[in-house]
């Protein structure tokens, strides 16, 4: 995008946030995530070498590449787990709160990242009502160059309960 497309762009994205603020100010969410998006053409594109390069960057990451003719290719590497099922036994996460890895080992968490953890992890206990689950504590998650909150939520699905409305109740996840 170039010339007034740009300052276009700049002006829906900074509506977009106020409109985000003015929702979280009149009660409607306690928090949301904000994107655009940015449509560009490339030439002699090799998904190979883009899915190798995202596996070794991002090694603990679920990493893909997706392509639906409605809406386009997708690709990138997610820290976030979104189900692990054996039998009845089950284990998701809820995987907020980023900051930039430096080095450190001792991490100090803020209390704007620590709020944003526990909302998405008490939309997940919520969502599993009536499932008996065990929900661990937060601990720091790496993933590239970025570090998260996470906390391991496991459970056991009863013989009423099937995967499929498991899978109902987690998606769409926070970070979708």
């Amino acid at each position: 995008l170039k010339g007034n497309d740009d300052e276009q762009d700049k002006m829906k994205h900074l509506k977009l946030v106020q409109d985000g603020i003015n929702a979280i100010d009149q009660k409607k969410m306690i928090k949301v995530v904000l994107s655009r998006q940015e449509v560009f053409a490339l030439n002699h594109l090799d998904l190979s070498i883009i899915f190798r390069k995202l596996l070794f960057n991002y090694p603990r990451a679920f990493v893909y590449i997706w392509y639906h003719p409605e809406i386009g290719l997708w690709a990138g590497a997610s820290p976030e787990r979104f189900l692990i099922a054996k039998g009845a036994d089950f284990s998701t996460m809820a995987l907020a709160g980023t900051q930039l890895f430096t080095g450190k080992k001792n991490i100090t968490w803020g209390a704007k990242e620590v709020r944003e953890q526990q909302i998405v992890t008490d939309h997940i206990v919520n969502e599993l009502s009536g499932i008996p689950i065990k929900v661990g504590s937060p601990y720091t998650k790496k993933a590239g160059n970025l570090l998260h909150l996470c906390t391991d939520i496991h459970g056991k699905l009863s013989g009423d309960d099937h995967l499929r409305t498991l899978i109902e109740k987690l998606h769409p996840t926070a970070a979708v």
